[in-house]
């Protein structure tokens, strides 16, 4: 009670010094609290952003690229058939010396001649055939003039087919 006459003001004053320290310190806890907030929160989500960006980018380059690729493809001539197999006994014969050659003879089925509607081929079959090496044959013989008429591929396993394609004689 003496301070309380000796300075009235000074005892009011003090206690809005100590009011406003709690609401310094409620001030610098909520700051604490937004800053854990960004740390724990928006950290990670611009660091995938930042990430998600980069792949984004990344793929419009390659997609750019292949765009302008395209028009090299279109301009270069078309590739003529350098194989003309007349017979099936000919167009078996080929068939298996690409076979041999991409190292899948071994995983062959089957080859049986066709002999429906007036057309004349083969039927080569697989049950399980290396995916890779399966399409690189059909596409070797396709470049050179060896289309195949029917394609029926179905997946087994990762890296594993079963196929069946059918070639006619070239007339």
């Amino acid at each position: 009670m003496v301070v309380e006459s000796f300075a009235p003001g000074l005892v009011a004053g003090l206690a809005e010094f100590i009011g406003a320290g709690s609401k310094i310190h409620s001030m610098v806890g909520s700051g604490c609290r937004v800053g854990l907030h960004l740390l724990l929160v928006w950290s990670p989500v611009s660091g995938g952003l930042d990430k998600a960006q980069n792949r984004l980018d990344r793929a419009q380059s390659e997609w750019q690229w292949l765009n302008a690729q395209l028009p090299k493809l279109e301009n270069q001539p078309a590739t003529p058939a350098t194989v003309l197999l007349g017979s099936q006994s000919r167009l078996t014969a080929y068939v298996q010396q690409k076979l041999r050659a991409h190292q899948i003879f071994s995983q062959l089925s089957e080859i049986a001649p066709i002999n429906k509607r007036n057309r004349a081929g083969i039927e080569v079959r697989f049950d399980s055939v290396k995916a890779p090496h399966f399409f690189a044959w059909l596409s070797e013989m396709e470049q050179e003039g060896v289309m195949v008429k029917a394609l029926d591929v179905k997946p087994l396993k990762p890296g594993l087919i079963q196929a069946k394609a059918e070639f006619e004689v070239a007339s």
